[in-house]
């Protein structure tokens, strides 16, 4: 069997590339649409962070303060 051009090689890399960038790129998005689907369990601690998404807490912070019955600050 014959080796392959340095041309046929280059052409092969150039496709996986890309094939690879475009599973990447698919991925990525069915991750972003995946988490901004409204979720009734994410929207029932939106609904009451705002004083702790203020303060910047990290979401499970924010959770287990809201799920402890704090919802404010005084």
């Amino acid at each position: 069997m014959a080796k392959q051009s340095v041309a046929k090689t280059k052409k092969l890399t150039a496709e996986a590339k890309r094939s690879g960038a475009a599973r990447r790129a698919e991925k990525k998005l069915r991750d972003e649409l995946s988490t901004t689907k409204n979720d009734p369990a994410i929207e029932r601690y939106e609904a009451v962070d705002g004083d702790w998404r203020e303060m910047g807490l990290a979401a499970p912070a924010r959770r287990a303060l809201i799920d402890d019955g704090l919802f404010t600050l005084r």
